[in-house]
């Protein structure tokens, strides 16, 4: 099987959240088993609820669930989408529920790491079915990633992102399983981690490093 180097085709994000992660890993060292428990098992109630809420309700109940703050952003396929919550909610208000008003959404292989008692990353392979105005139904597969932060309101996305199996429409495959059977990279043991030199450039990269890393002081 030849590799997927995320390294290559997304190097900010992913160099974004190896250092990331390394930041945090003092403040796991505390953890006690129960409160990572607490962590785990209430970051995954809602990552439970976004797929049942968009399903139910629409791609405008993501706005439900992305944190409304300045450091706020969402990359999808190696791209910045939203720069910022103003960006996210214009779009999805004005644009994305007028065009695809109906998406059904399904996780599959979730992984929650605690970081601290209010920070967690996610990632977790999903699978939706878009509907557009016209009705047509298109599937998408792809694999999610994101930063939970507790907050007054709740657990919130200040960051996150999407990849899709782009290959997957190509060939005809719809699910990630046709993607394991026809030989594509598909869970994050499958990703390469990004090479030293993706870390060392990840400051130059990342304009807004120091907001970034400051929801680990939070």
């Amino acid at each position: 099987m030849k590799p997927l180097l995320v390294s290559c085709k997304y190097p900010v994000f992913v160099s974004f959240m190896f250092c990331f992660f390394s930041s945090c890993n003092n403040n796991t060292q505390s953890f006690t088993p129960k409160e990572r428990s607490l962590v785990q098992d209430s970051v995954q109630l809602m990552v439970e609820s976004i797929a049942k809420d968009i399903s139910n309700e629409g791609p405008v109940i993501w706005l439900k669930y992305f944190e409304n703050v300045p450091e706020f952003l969402m990359a999808s396929d190696g791209q910045l989408v939203f720069p910022n919550i103003d960006t996210a909610t214009n779009f999805i208000n004005n644009i994305l529920i007028k065009v695809m008003p109906k998406i059904q959404l399904r996780w599959s292989n979730i992984r929650i790491d605690p970081l601290t008692a209010g920070l967690a990353s996610i990632s977790a392979v999903y699978h939706e079915n878009t509907t557009d105005s016209t009705g047509k139904m298109t599937p998408h597969d792809g694999y999610f990633t994101g930063i939970a932060r507790q907050t007054s309101k709740g657990w919130k996305l200040p960051k996150c992102s999407l990849v899709k199996y782009s290959d997957s429409l190509e060939l005809g495959f719809t699910s990630p399983m046709h993607l394991r059977e026809a030989g594509r990279p598909q869970y994050e043991n499958e990703f390469l981690l990004p090479s030293e030199a993706d870390r060392l450039n990840c400051m130059d990269d990342i304009k807004d490093y120091d907001v970034i890393f400051s929801l680990c002081k939070r």
